[in-house]
């Protein structure tokens, strides 16, 4: 008898239930970044990382070290969360290194423990440095000049620099002009 087994002493059992293992080799879609949409430069020490994943995933927060948009060796786990069964929405509080691109990837896990390809997040540069300024004057000291050019050279690109930013003593603002972004 097919459903039945019997041991060397004659004893018999009838044989347990079908049992059924479904294999599952798809990775779920890569993770959606819905923020930041675009490159950014903040002087914040922290971004938030908001996006979807397919319901149910386990999505990871990678520091993509090399900047090279795919996820490889040295490639620091930075953050994870697991979505719920009907759950899409992921969010992350990501740490930034002052004063340079931060460059992040995103993967989504299923419970078959399939792994997406990663997502890039868009670049967040961390600026935390404030811009220095140098003063150059177009006349020697002493100098009975009726008008002394003044440059102003910045560390870094700036906005907002105007005449009322300068206070003068023993004359006056005239011809102010903006040459560059750094002058």
């Amino acid at each position: 008898n097919a459903s039945t087994v019997t041991d060397l002493a004659g004893n018999s059992n009838p044989m347990s239930a079908t049992l059924s293992i479904a294999s599952d080799r798809t990775a779920p879609a890569a993770p959606i970044v819905s923020d930041p949409s675009g490159n950014s430069l903040t002087n914040s020490g922290s971004v938030t990382i908001d996006g979807s994943a397919d319901a149910g995933s386990l999505v990871r927060l990678y520091r993509d070290v090399d900047a090279s948009g795919t996820l490889s060796e040295g490639d620091a786990q930075v953050g994870q969360q697991q979505l719920g069964g009907s759950e899409t929405s992921f969010s992350f509080n990501a740490e930034l290194t002052a004063d340079v691109a931060n460059h992040f990837l995103l993967t989504a896990t299923d419970s078959a423990t399939n792994e997406s390809v990663a997502s890039a997040v868009p670049t967040i540069t961390q600026d935390s440095t404030r811009p220095s300024a140098s003063i150059a004057f177009g006349v020697t000291n002493p100098t009975n000049a009726t008008s002394i050019p003044v440059t102003v050279n910045f560390s870094e690109p700036v906005s907002g620099f105007e005449s009322s930013d300068v206070s003068v003593g023993n004359g006056s603002i005239s011809d102010f002009v903006s040459v560059s972004s750094t002058q």
